[in-house]
């Protein structure tokens, strides 16, 4: 059976799960779709394309993706502090509506979620540097991050 689901269906699922409460940053939505990308549903890791990069894990089309989802008004994205701050809109929920999720999927996504907020920025790049080392060799932070220097 092919739910014919893409990085975009994921991406507002994440924003929707956790009473739709909003994802803060780019790093940390970069990391939380990478997570769900290695350990939530792998056959995204295809079109999402997760690199090395300067803070770990990094998916330019992931980036393109979230443009796109703001400029169909699926998303909203607030950049009026510091950073980013993403959030789904009713339009967003709407077209989740139609959309199926392999059974247990929502709720390791709520899990994932709730579990990096309660990590916050630095415990969820710890997390991620640790546990996927091979995408720290480009990392500016690796030494910070990890506590070495």
């Amino acid at each position: 059976m092919s739910l014919d689901l893409t990085a975009k269906d994921f991406i507002l699922l994440l924003l929707n799960v956790d009473n739709q409460k909003p994802i803060e940053g780019k790093l940390f939505i970069q990391k939380e779709i990478f997570l769900i990308v290695k350990e939530v549903y792998n056959d995204l890791e295809d079109e999402l394309n997760f690199i090395a990069y300067n803070y770990g894990p990094y998916s330019q089309k992931l980036t393109n993706l979230l443009k796109d989802l703001e400029k169909d008004s699926l998303i909203e994205i607030d950049k009026s502090d510091e950073s980013n701050k993403y959030m789904i809109t009713s339009k967003g929920m709407d077209y989740l509506n139609n959309k199926t999720f392999p059974d247990g999927v929502e709720r390791k996504i709520h899990n994932l979620k709730v579990g990096s907020n309660k990590l916050g920025y630095k415990g969820l790049l710890r997390y991620v540097y640790f546990t996927y080392p091979e995408y720290t060799k480009n990392s500016k932070i690796k030494n910070e991050v990890l506590g070495e220097g």
